[in-house]
């Protein structure tokens, strides 16, 4: 399973092997992508995942930093997870000069010639779990 699937990218790096499940609350997000034959269930929360279903593997991809309840969704996650089951994150490694350096010249500049605003203060809202 996987937590903010989004456009579903990440499944053109997974084996096609049985269903696959994912969480995201952003339909649009997904609608039309070439990978959606191969998603087993759609939930828009991971409080709508069956108590009894079990994971041999949980992923998510830069979202854990924009939940609110996120010691509910882990805690959720362990609980979906089969005996030898493994939950894997990977976070932006937020606030080092590289991570910072790289959406300044990319993201930041274009939010910045198309909206005149700092991205800075988007991102220190959008990403809730990061104290500046």
């Amino acid at each position: 399973m996987e937590l903010g699937a989004g456009t579903l990218n990440q499944l053109q790096h997974e084996p096609v092997v049985g269903g696959y499940d994912v969480v995201e609350p952003f339909t649009y997000l997904y609608q039309g992508s070439p990978f959606l034959g191969r998603i087993g269930n759609f939930y828009s929360d991971i409080s709508q995942v069956p108590s009894g279903q079990r994971y041999d593997r949980i992923t998510s991809i830069a979202v854990l930093e924009h939940i609110c309840n996120l010691p509910e969704v882990v805690a959720r996650s362990g609980l979906l997870l089969t005996d030898d089951g493994c939950f894997r994150a990977s976070i932006p490694s937020e606030g080092t000069f590289l991570w910072t350096l790289g959406w300044k010249l990319t993201t930041g500049l274009e939010f910045k010639l198309k909206y005149g605003l700092d991205y800075g203060l988007f991102i220190k809202r959008e990403h809730v779990n990061w104290n500046a």
